[in-house]
């Protein structure tokens, strides 16, 4: 059959054929043309330009064989497509496509095409950020001429299928966000003619580098940033002649970082961040390409060297959060192009001139903070031609003034100067500096005293998100931010005054502390309308008075609310069971008026409740349902009236009391995400709380998210202690004090081993000791005075470093340590472990200091000095010779 031509200029070329013309049609006809189906900008629907009436060779994103006609490239790249490709689509029937690209479209979460296998001649395969899932389906393998695989951002969810391996031809593969798991074959690394790898952000992918003493030497790009790979970066990596990029961030390698690396003189990206290495910067000095060194968070130490100075070509430095010691070279000056230094975290010492970063032009980026320098900001070259900063990190850098040389930044978005001692007003002439441009202020923990302007203070950064003032001596009112404002915290300061309305004009603020200062009057009732977009409000320690307003009324994003220490009165707002997403609530020393609010169990990640010292009383009743409360870990509602029985039904199904992963070594926290134009800012703020425990009230700054604790006492309780109390044996904090409560101990305390401090004092309760109370290995403090215990008390492991103020008030005990004899009773000890039997029982420290050591060191408390605790238990003649103990093995 002949073709179909046209002339053209001379030359004859071949029609579009006809049945490929049909098919492209019906392909377009199976999609809507959307424009949030394409997220790039220069995304525009390319196939709304076909039509049957044109040569479809010219139509936009398709290209044909000059000798054939045939449809050999299909580029749809960011066509704001919509649909679905099924297995009947016209697509297949272009049997000659070689390329093929979906890039960048909307595909509705199908499953990727299996029969794409059918266009067996295809070479170049684009399914990247198309909203595809499932499986890499199998019958890719019969695509034997693939040479470029991409499927980044495909939720694909499944292993690395191994047919991968047999396609030699591939010079670049693509599964970044593609949620793969399990190991990665590691002969992909060997594909003969493989260019391009890139695995980034798998999480759960696993592998380890090969050795690359043959194959892999084609290797231009490898990026393997977050995912699971480990193991040591083996030396063999030197004889990647060829490699220009090379990503390995936030993965699990480890060890020292191979010399070999400075034989890769190609090199133009490099980035080992957030990894396990130890020891010095490697020589690097031969990779003069380098445009980009990552080597931060990675443990390193020595010093900086001095030949990063020589990398002149570099335009990011990043050595933060490592272990890095000594002076900051001034060879480093030589960097002209660049654009980021981030020095911040170590332990890099000595004076630095400012000067000495100010002649770069082009770098937007300081970040010194968090080291122990002394910077002088006094500089000759504080005019306008100094470097035009984005971002400024200078905390704890010994500042006691404001660098003068940012009266001239009018483009800087993050000022951070936390930590210094930088005294007196702030300046007025920092308010006109970058006020269009200003998104992060950060003056924490200096000695600030106020403000160079008349109240009310009116901050005048439009775009401001973040503002820190805690930790100063601030006084006046507070100030007022830009609706902006997305984290606002001037807590810790001598703030004084009632919050003014204008202070209600944030947009959309997400944390707000205004905590620990000497603020007046009654909550704002645009509470009410804030607490729809705050994560955390913490108005904690001040003089409010009145009624707590209806937060959370229409549902919010409240994870933590603290309006603890205050004078409010009145009924806990019912509002608050709208916030679902509320972790801690603490409502303590206040002069709040209602019953238990079981009304908020149906809050299924509320953790913490802390309501002691209140006006709370009545009977706490049984729960309406099994499934109340399911998150709770700590609960305090000591100092109030609540009567009647203890709830054991709620202890019977507080499951988060019971069931704990004790290696979670991890803190409670909330983290916030701001977003302005291309940045992202990160803002933290740990949950923190005070309660009592071993007998006197201890803040806690942070609180881990295993730290289990009851507290009912000193209200009017009555009745027994109910045995199914020992099933929530994640407890670390036991007080039922000072209620009304008789019978007997229960023995089943002793199945709850994590426990550290018990307190069953001023109470009435009967009979004898539990033996079983020597079982609790951690048990550093138990107070069980002013009841009417009878018998000996147990001895033996944790029980025998109490002294006698444990016990007083019960004048039928007897035995050690209290001075009565026992008697006829049987005093016979708990039969020690074979290691106890083993030690020499010379004296009670020789038998039992290392059960005391882990009692005391075992826990999760902090904040107590270990001489404190010893001269607590054995009075101060005992502590010299507690700590020689200690010392003796390194442990103090």
């Amino acid at each position: 059959m002949s073709l179909n031509v046209k002339e053209s200029s001379g030359l004859i070329s071949p029609l579009c054929l006809s049945h490929e013309r049909i098919a492209l049609l019906q392909f377009k006809d199976s999609f809507t043309i959307s424009e949030d189906a394409s997220g790039y900008p220069s995304s525009y629907p390319k196939v709304e330009s076909w039509n049957n009436s044109s040569d479809c060779c010219s139509w936009n994103g398709v290209e044909c064989d000059d000798d054939t006609g045939h449809v050999i490239a299909l580029d749809l790249t960011s066509s704001c497509l919509y649909g679905t490709i099924n297995s009947n689509s016209s697509l297949f029937r272009l049997s000659h496509l070689r390329s093929l690209s979906l890039a960048d479209n909307d595909f509705n979460h199908s499953q990727i095409p299996s029969r794409l296998a059918n266009l067996s001649r295809l070479v170049h395969l684009d399914l990247s950020f198309s909203t595809f899932e499932g499986q890499i389906p199998s019958e890719f393998s019969r695509l034997s001429g693939l040479v470029y695989l991409n499927l980044s951002l495909a939720y694909v969810n499944s292993t690395v299928p191994r047919f991968l391996t047999n396609l030699s031809s591939l010079v670049a593969l693509d599964l970044q966000f593609c949620s793969l798991y399990g190991e990665f074959p590691s002969s992909i690394f060997r594909l003969p003619n493989l260019e391009y790898l890139h695995l980034t952000r798998n999480d759960n992918l696993s592998g380890s580098l090969p050795d690359f003493n043959f194959g892999s030497r084609r290797l231009k790009s490898l990026s393997l940033g977050y995912t699971g790979f480990s193991g040591a970066i083996p030396s063999s990596i030197g004889n990647l002649y060829s490699l220009k990029n090379l990503q390995l961030q936030a993965c699990g390698f480890t060890g020292l970082l191979p010399s070999s690396l400075s034989k890769l003189k190609m090199l133009t990206y490099l980035d080992l961040s957030d990894n396990n290495f130890r020891g010095p910067v490697p020589s690097l000095q031969n990779l003069t390409h380098l445009t980009a060194l990552w080597l931060c968070a990675d443990n390193l130490s020595g010093q900086i060297p001095a030949w990063v100075g020589n990398l002149t070509q570099l335009t990011i430095l990043c050595l933060r959060d490592n272990n890095l010691q000594g002076p900051v070279p001034t060879s480093l000056s030589r960097l002209t192009n660049l654009q980021l230094l981030a020095l911040g975290h170590n332990e890099l010492s000595g004076t630095l001139a400012i000067d000495m970063f100010l002649g770069l032009k082009y770098l937007s980026e300081l970040q010194l903070s968090g080291n122990k320098l002394s910077v002088l900001t006094e500089t000759g070259n504080a005019n306008a031609t100094v470097s035009k900063f984005e971002a400024l990190h200078l905390g704890s850098c010994n500042l006691s003034t404001f660098p003068v040389f940012l009266r001239y930044q009018d483009k800087i978005r993050i000022i951070d100067l936390w930590g210094n001692q930088i005294y007196g007003n702030i300046p007025k002439w920092l308010f006109n500096t970058s006020v269009e441009s200003l998104v992060k202020l950060k003056l924490s923990d200096n000695l600030l005293t106020g403000f160079d302007q008349s109240p009310p203070v009116i901050l005048p950064w439009a775009r401001l998100s973040l503002l820190d003032l805690s930790k100063n001596m601030l006084k006046g009112s507070i100030p007022i931010s830009q609706p902006s404002i997305y984290q606002y915290d001037v807590s810790n300061n001598k703030l004084r005054g009632e919050i003014s309305p204008l202070f209600c004009n944030m947009s959309y603020p997400k944390s707000v502390d205004l905590s620990k200062n000497k603020l007046i009057g009654m909550l704002p009732k645009c509470l009410e309308k804030l607490s729809n977009s705050l994560k955390v409000l913490n108005l904690g320690s001040n003089d409010f008075h009145g009624t707590i307003p209806r937060i959370g009324t229409n549902g919010s994003d409240l994870v933590a609310v603290d309006l603890s220490n205050n004078q409010l009165e009145g009924p806990l707002p019912r509002s608050l069971a709208n916030c679902t997403k509320l972790e801690i609530l603490n409502l303590g020393n206040n002069k709040l008026n209602d019953g238990f609010p079981s009304w908020l169990g149906t809050l299924s990640v509320l953790r913490l409740i802390l309501l002691r010292q209140n006006h709370l009383n009545g009977v706490i009743k049984n729960p309406i349902s099994k499934f109340e409360f399911p998150k709770l870990r700590v609960i305090d509602l000591s100092y109030n009236n609540f009567s009647g029985l203890l709830p054991s039904q709620y202890f019977k199904q507080w499951n988060a009391m019971n069931h704990v992963n004790v290696s979670n070594s991890s803190y409670l926290y909330e983290k916030f995400v701001s977003y302005t134009d291309d940045l992202t800012y990160f803002g933290f703020y740990n949950y923190s709380m005070t309660i009592a425990n071993r007998g006197i009230d201890l803040a806690y700054g942070r609180i881990q998210e295993v730290f289990v604790a009851m507290d009912f006492s000193s209200n009017r309780f009555e009745g027994e202690i109910p045995d199914c109390i020992g099933s929530l044996q994640g407890l670390q904090v036991l007080n039922l004090s000072n209620n009304f409560l008789n019978g007997g101990i229960p023995s089943s305390l002793g199945n709850i081993t994590r426990l550290e401090s018990l307190d069953l004092s001023q109470n009435k309760l009967s009979g004898e000791i539990p033996r079983q109370l020597a079982q609790l290995t951690f048990l550093a403090f138990m107070n069980v005075s002013n009841n009417d215990l009878i018998g000996p008390i147990p001895q033996g492991k944790q029980l025998d470093t109490f002294d006698n103020t444990s016990y007083i008030g019960n004048s039928r005990l007897c035995g050690d340590p209290l001075s009565k004899m026992c008697g006829n009773f049987d005093q016979s000890p708990i039969a020690p472990s074979s290691s106890l039997e083993e030690q020499d029982s010379g004296s009670v420290f020789d038998s039992n200091w290392m059960t005391i050591l882990f009692g005391y060191l075992g826990g999760l408390v902090v904040g107590i000095a270990i001489e404190h605790i010893v001269a607590t238990q054995y009075g101060w003649s005992g502590t010299t010779f507690f700590l020689r103990k200690l010392r003796a093995i390194g442990w103090y």
